[in-house]
């Protein structure tokens, strides 16, 4: 889901009432209608002129370029693609601009240039096998240029989707450990993001490096060794459930997002956690 919405044009939230602006945000409006049409070398034009022009507000001229390296996307493009996306890392675009993709409730409320154009630059050169470009890429959004959001489920989310960007990373670099041990702390599902996607291509990895009785040992053993781990804070100390795999730790969810209460009954304390692990997906899939 994250994925699919870095590759989503920006939508600009804010309409100027004042003369050459108001004829630029009717002009962009215009364009935004003709790339959802997917026409999109009218789309194009438009964009391009409201760019070269320069007249509007910051954030529409700022959008308007970053919705023609999206077009270049959709025309696959990619070399003109890369160049937009590039131009933006080094541009002095504001992310925080309002209006990001999306409509209604679900819009992201900042528009994230930088962000979003290095992801998708490490998008591009995973699918080119690029593997050491992708890292840079994805580093720099995780750092340089870090994700921003009201909303705690969508931070999940973006964490979620960073892991198999990372991880995808170290094993086309060679380093399956580290990839395994980037993707296994997601490996249950919190309740607040969906981790499905990360989970198939976390089996895939331990399945290409274990065998299913290495596996089943390894389950076998994290069931009966979950335990409790502490974490003290300055006013406070808060305790989790914890299991690890491959001496990799990992926190199981609040069992209330897995169990119904009548379910839950029927078991105690720790119980309740070593059956949501054995019901998770997770080890579902991985002893399939």
């Amino acid at each position: 889901m994250v994925m699919r919405k870095i590759l989503l044009p920006l939508l600009l939230m804010v309409c100027s009432l004042a003369g050459l602006a108001q004829k630029a945000q009717k002009k962009f409006d215009r364009a935004y209608q003709m790339m959802d049409d997917e026409k999109y070398d009218s789309a194009l034009y438009l964009f391009t002129s409201i760019y070269n022009r320069g007249i509007g507000a910051p954030a529409l001229i700022a959008k308007s370029y970053y919705n023609i390296g999206v077009i270049y996307l959709e025309l696959k493009d990619s070399a003109n693609a890369k160049r937009i996306f590039t131009n933006i890392i080094q541009s002095d675009f504001d992310d925080r601009d309002r209006g990001g993709i999306g409509e209604g409730l679900m819009a992201e409320p900042y528009a994230l240039y930088k962000n979003r154009s290095c992801n998708i630059l490490a998008i591009m050169a995973v699918e080119e096998k690029d593997y050491a470009k992708a890292l840079k890429y994805i580093e720099m959004a995780d750092k340089e240029y870090p994700y921003v959001h009201f909303c705690g489920n969508e931070y999940a989310a973006n964490d979620i989707y960073m892991a198999t960007m990372y991880a995808k990373c170290y094993a086309g670099l060679g380093d399956i450990d580290r990839a395994l041990k980037t993707l296994m702390p997601h490996c249950i599902n919190n309740g607040l993001a969906s981790n499905s996607y990360l989970v198939e291509q976390l089996c895939i990895l331990l399945k290409q490096k274990y065998s299913r009785e290495e596996l089943k040992q390894q389950v076998n053993a994290a069931i009966s060794g979950i335990y409790v781990k502490e974490t003290k804070h300055p006013y406070y100390t808060d305790s989790a459930y914890c299991a690890k795999i491959f001496n990799t730790e990992f926190k199981l969810g609040n069992y209330s997002y897995y169990y119904d209460y009548k379910r839950a009954a029927n078991f105690n304390g720790i119980e309740l956690y070593r059956e949501q692990l054995k019901e998770s997906e997770f080890v579902k899939k991985l002893l399939q």
